[in-house]
């Protein structure tokens, strides 16, 4: 373990001499239907559109495959309405997935953890010859390159749809990924062969990623499913940070208190997966080891409220009064119930740090952002298959089959959105101080010490530093750090 705090946040997992690492962020609610996808693609968008030189990519770990679809279809579906619309010609266009795992067939979760997750047969629907850890490769497919699944004479049809990002590339999932994660669990125990990587597969994935140019990305964006399953577990437990959206309604607020309970205990199980490498069990390949550090919580959104019809002294953002109840309570439940918990592992930042943007207006010291339900706008966008941001004013034309343009309500919609992502931006940019951050991974190395030693765990934060001290004293260490007979 380290035995100092480092002076700045962690990008990421910690590299293992593969070259830089990048800041992991995963978007999580293990309620579904809260916008995590929509959250997850386009807060990458953004940062690849607006980050000169900055290299993203989104990890789909739902093999439902919606952050997939959503980044590699180039929007065929319209198209095809498109053509019957003017020339009554009933063209059937291949499906752009279909091609893409075709032509890339080792680009998405399932071909990458197969060889350490998979069956014989996975392994060879996939093309995989070898098994353990060195044959876990991530390949990734840059997103700009999505129209070559549709023939080029129709291209025109998207000639007012906005291109991806150059910097914006994908790790696809694929249904067969559903064997892997249902094998997670009982690989990770200790009769199952190579168990001693598998907790650390998802920090060697992250580790791994390249471009297909073999160049590190700056930031990798993990979409989620909605579930509490193991993989969830370790994705969270890998990443530099996570963020919890929510909507507006009684499911979101009694899912705040499930992660209240979940996330410590994981915290917990993950950091005990350190023990393997003792004396009675094989050291694993340092690209799995398990990361020094715990995730930070970077805040929560609320996503898919309807906005009041009269614009408040901030703006237009301000939710009706149905969902402003739920909002208000959401808030509460994060601020009385989650972050306390959070806090107490070295996983939150004091409340204070938790501020929503200046365009909010609300009496919340907590939500990062607004995300107003879309309507019309979002149809466009799904249609599209670009953020509903970036829209264009003529794209709709190719969605709504008519001449139109995004104006009144959706212009203002449109903008709200992008103000919400702009929030998100900046946030992940410069999520705290490095003094902050120095000190979240202070108390996380000392709580991960007191589990080591199979010592009490206190709640305090204070009393963890006290007694993680008692012990290195006691063992003839007095600084921040492990005894020598760990090394």
């Amino acid at each position: 373990m380290l035995e100092t705090p480092p002076p700045a946040h962690p990008l990421g997992p910690q590299g293992t001499g593969n070259g830089p690492c990048a800041t992991v962020l995963t978007v999580f609610n293990h309620k579904g239907g809260v916008g995590k996808t929509t959250a997850t693609v386009g807060l990458a968008w953004k940062l690849a559109q607006d980050l000169e030189g900055k290299k993203v990519c989104v990890v789909d770990l739902d093999a439902q495959c919606n952050a997939t679809g959503n980044l590699i279809d180039p929007a065929v579906e319209a198209v095809s309405e498109s053509i019957f619309r003017n020339t009554k010609e009933n063209v059937v266009l291949d499906d752009p997935l279909s091609q893409f795992y075709e032509k890339y067939p080792r680009a998405n979760m399932a071909a990458t953890l197969a060889p350490m997750l998979g069956d014989e047969p996975l392994r060879t629907a996939f093309g995989i010859q070898g098994r353990g850890c060195d044959a876990v490769i991530p390949h990734t497919y840059q997103v700009c390159k999505r129209r070559e699944f549709l023939p080029e004479k129709y291209h025109h049809y998207l000639k007012d749809v906005p291109e991806p990002p150059a910097n914006l590339y994908l790790l696809a999932n694929h249904i067969d990924f559903t064997e892997c994660e249902a094998a997670l669990p009982t690989r990770q125990q200790r009769r199952a062969e190579d168990y001693v990587n598998i907790p650390g597969c998802l920090a060697a994935v992250f580790r791994r990623l390249r471009t297909p140019a073999g160049e590190p990305f700056d930031y990798i964006l993990c979409d989620l499913s909605p579930s509490a399953s193991a993989l969830n577990q370790l994705a969270i437990m890998s990443s530099t940070f996570f963020m919890v959206p929510c909507s507006p309604y009684y499911y979101s607020h009694m899912a705040i208190k499930g992660l209240a309970k979940h996330l410590p205990k994981w915290s917990k199980n993950f950091l005990s997966y350190r023990q393997y490498g003792g004396t009675n069990d094989p050291k694993p390949n340092p690209d799995f080891a398990i990361s020094e550090h715990l995730p930070i919580f970077l805040g929560h959104t609320i996503q898919v409220y309807t906005k009041t019809s009269s614009a408040g002294t901030k703006g237009a953002a301000t939710p009706a009064n149905a969902h402003a109840v739920w909002c208000s309570a959401i808030d509460q439940a994060v601020a009385d119930v989650l972050l306390p918990r959070l806090q107490h592992i070295g996983m939150a930042f004091s409340k204070d740090r938790y501020t929503p943007p200046p365009m909010i207006e609300t009496e919340s010291n907590l939500c990062r952002g607004y995300f107003i339900n879309r309507q019309s706008l979002g149809a466009v966008a799904c249609g599209a298959h670009v953020p509903s941001f970036a829209l264009t004013n003529k794209c709709s034309d190719l969605v709504r089959g008519k001449k139109s343009t995004i104006s009144g309500n959706e212009s203002t919609n449109r903008s709200l959105i992008n103000q919400f992502f702009n929030g998100l931006r900046d946030l992940l940019e410069s999520p705290a101080s490095a003094a902050e951050i120095s000190e979240l991974l202070s108390l996380q190395i000392d709580r991960a010490y007191l589990i080591k030693h199979n010592a009490p765990l206190p709640t305090n934060p204070a009393d963890v530093r006290r007694k993680a001290k008692d012990i290195r004293d006691v063992m003839g260490k007095g600084t921040t750090g492990d005894d020598p007979s760990e090394d």
